[in-house]
């Protein structure tokens, strides 16, 4: 799979990769992934309560895809303590962020394990079973990539 291909700097921004005045590109899954993760879809009432803290990404009103939107909810576990609740709740965000990935059949099957690592943050383990059946394996790390 060709894509752009995103960078992350020492303080865990991400940025295009661009080579010799062009946009980079890559075979694989990590631009699908940071942005399926990274980008914040629009919390429920539910979820947050206060309209106005909800987040959200703008491109997701005009989404060609009814009742799909574009990101994830690691945002709410943020500034959580480091518990099972928080741990258990990352991988499910995670793989839900991730699922547009098995339904644009951009690969068959995604799988989510994590870790809590003391006084670090958490460390998911992503394993992505392309359409032919190579796993490619990603390790986060959720505090060190969000810059916290």
């Amino acid at each position: 799979m060709q894509d752009v291909k995103f960078t992350q700097d020492k303080y865990g921004r991400f940025d295009f990769d661009i080579v010799d005045g062009d946009l980079g590109g890559e075979d694989g899954y990590d631009t699908a992934i940071w942005i399926s993760l990274f980008t914040d879809a629009r919390a429920d009432s539910s979820q947050v309560p206060i309209p106005e803290y909800r987040r959200g990404w703008l491109g997701n009103t005009v989404s060609i895809v009814p009742d799909r939107q574009l990101g994830g909810y690691l945002w709410l576990v943020d500034q959580r303590r480091l518990v099972q609740k928080t741990l258990n709740e990352s991988k499910d965000y995670t793989k839900k962020a991730l699922q547009p990935m098995v339904d644009d059949g951009i690969c068959t099957e995604i799988t989510v394990n994590g870790t809590i690592v003391p006084k670090t943050g958490i460390e998911l383990n992503v394993n992505i079973i392309s359409t032919i059946g190579v796993i490619s394996t990603k390790n986060i790390k959720l505090w060190e990539l969000t810059g916290r």
